[in-house]
């Protein structure tokens, strides 16, 4: 007679882990990195590295307290076997920038000077408390407000507070002087 066997290939699927975008975190704060898996047979296993700032180096979700800038690794076992790395780019400080020009300025009495403020999507001018009563901006609430009317020989402080909706409770501040 003749004997037969049966040969069975399992073929595994790879694998893919992505980090995602870069994740802002305020000094002293913390926050849980969420890589993305796909492809592979669950369930998975993860190993992160560095250890010393995470909560839980074997979690799927861990949260990370950071004290400095930090790249943490992932790698992602599939039940198959398969792997895969990847790194979440954790970065401390603020994911706001502002930028504003010009930044201090001496302008002749009765000119104007228009500002322009740029780094994030919602903007604040607050005037001084000592500011002389005439001078104003024509908006307080826009990156480009133009200030006139200023008093000669006066100075006009103001600061500009911007936010970003990509980054909520993120935010950046800058003070502009005007001599008139």
């Amino acid at each position: 007679g003749i004997n037969r066997d049966t040969i069975s290939v399992i073929r595994a699927l790879a694998i893919t882990v992505d980090g995602g975008p870069i994740v802002y975190v305020q000094s002293g704060g913390s926050t849980t990195l969420s890589p993305t898996v796909s492809g592979g047979f669950a369930p998975y296993t993860f190993m992160w590295s560095p250890t010393s700032t995470l909560n839980d180096s074997t979690s799927s979700n861990p949260i990370a307290s950071p004290t400095v800038d930090t790249d943490y690794s992932v790698t992602v076992t599939s039940a198959s076997g398969c792997t895969d790395v990847a790194t979440v780019e954790v970065q401390i400080g603020s994911a706001v920038t502002i930028s504003v020009e010009p930044y201090d300025t001496t302008i002749c009495a009765e000119t104007s000077m228009q500002f322009t403020a740029s780094g994030g999507t919602d903007y604040v001018w607050v005037e001084d408390a000592g500011n002389p009563s005439t001078g104003n901006l024509s908006a307080y609430n826009i990156p480009n407000p133009t200030f006139s009317n200023g008093l000669p020989a006066s100075t006009y402080n103001y600061q500009i507070i911007v936010e970003d909706n990509a980054f909520p409770g993120f935010y950046d501040t800058a003070d502009v002087v005007i001599q008139v």
